[in-house]
């Protein structure tokens, strides 16, 4: 993840979007959560717990979570972040639902 994208991700949140960062692997996953916080401000909340990484907005509904295609089940986003090229359409299928609620629903890919 680059600088760009990362500070682009804490801006959708602290507008009120929920972000879904997504990575191949848990370790590119934990890369990009590293990248991300360091742009954080010092009144969000940052959770660093082993799978379950991410930032929040105290006062609001913006979050920033990292996961990867695997762990999505049952989460709801109104932005979608690869941070990879997208896997092939049969693990799509499983990535899109988390899209669903959202009037929103922006795929943002490499």
């Amino acid at each position: 993840m680059n600088r760009y994208t990362a500070t682009g991700v804490l801006a959708d949140m602290r507008e009120g979007r929920r972000v879904l960062v997504l990575s191949p692997t848990r370790t590119i996953a934990r890369l990009a959560f590293a990248e991300v916080v360091q742009f954080a401000l010092p009144g969000e909340r940052v959770r660093r717990a082993n799978g379950e990484e991410g930032i929040w907005v105290e006062d609001g509904p913006g979050r920033v979570l990292f996961r990867t295609v695997r762990s999505v089940r049952g989460l709801a986003v109104d932005v979608l972040v690869f941070d990879f090229d997208p896997p092939g359409p049969i693990e799509l299928e499983s990535v899109w639902p988390v899209l669903n609620g959202s009037p929103i629903g922006e795929v943002i890919r490499p």
